[in-house]
């Protein structure tokens, strides 16, 4: 990957972790061009870590990241305040720069990688969907709601697997004894390739998606 913080890019992912390890060979499959910070800069990305108190350590970190159509936020944001401080950081830091011809904050796409731990709440049906109930006062549902309000998109995921990471392993962290395992009604499981193709998804029909919270079509493994 290299740098270069005066291109244009498809899509920016602040934070390549374990996502983009299924991410950017399927970005790179379908010919979208794309960057990626971490904390360190390592490995040929662009360093950024996000301070919610230090707005203006953000905006200087940021005007040496590529203008991005989309931005893909794989870091939790909580509370009040992180997503707009978020996504008006990141507007004002390229807003002398020009992605097609105009670039303002409704120019950009923003897209969380959200947590369905929100939908944990007393009474909740087994089955759960994105139009279920969720804890509204909930610190990642407060700011994946302000990013919706925003015009943003919110992927919630939770039981993520692929790679080094395997499905069994899910089982032994919720459930370390069968008593455990026989009081679970469910596990949501979902692959880093299919997060990865949701993301493309998302970018690639935009009015569609933006102020949509959206979870894996397939919702529940039932353990029984």
């Amino acid at each position: 990957m290299s740098r270069d913080s005066d291109s244009t890019v498809e899509l920016l992912i602040l934070g390549a972790g374990w996502t983009s390890t299924f991410l950017v060979p399927l970005l790179q499959q379908k010919g979208i061009k794309y960057a990626a910070t971490t904390t360190t800069g390592r490995d040929g990305t662009y360093k950024f870590r996000f301070n919610p108190e230090d707005s203006d350590g953000n905006r200087k970190q940021l005007r040496n990241v590529p203008t991005a159509k989309s931005i893909l936020i794989t870091f939790p944001l909580k509370g009040k305040g992180q997503s707009r401080s978020l996504v008006e950081q990141y507007s004002d830091a390229h807003s002398t720069n020009s992605f097609e011809g105009n670039v303002n904050v409704s120019s950009f796409q923003f897209i969380q990688l959200g947590s369905t731990g929100i939908f944990d709440i007393p009474g909740q049906s087994t089955w759960v969907n994105r139009h279920s109930l969720y804890d509204v006062a909930n610190d990642r549902a407060i700011a994946e709601d302000e990013l919706l309000g925003l015009g943003g998109c919110v992927l919630n995921l939770s039981g993520l697997w692929g790679g080094k990471r395997n499905a069994k392993h899910w089982i032994e962290r919720v459930a370390g004894s069968k008593e455990i395992l026989n009081s679970k009604k469910s596990l949501h499981m979902v692959h880093g390739l299919d997060v990865s193709r949701g993301v493309v998804g998302v970018i690639c029909k935009w009015e569609k998606a933006k102020g949509q919270r959206f979870v894996s079509l397939h919702h529940y493994l039932i353990l029984y």
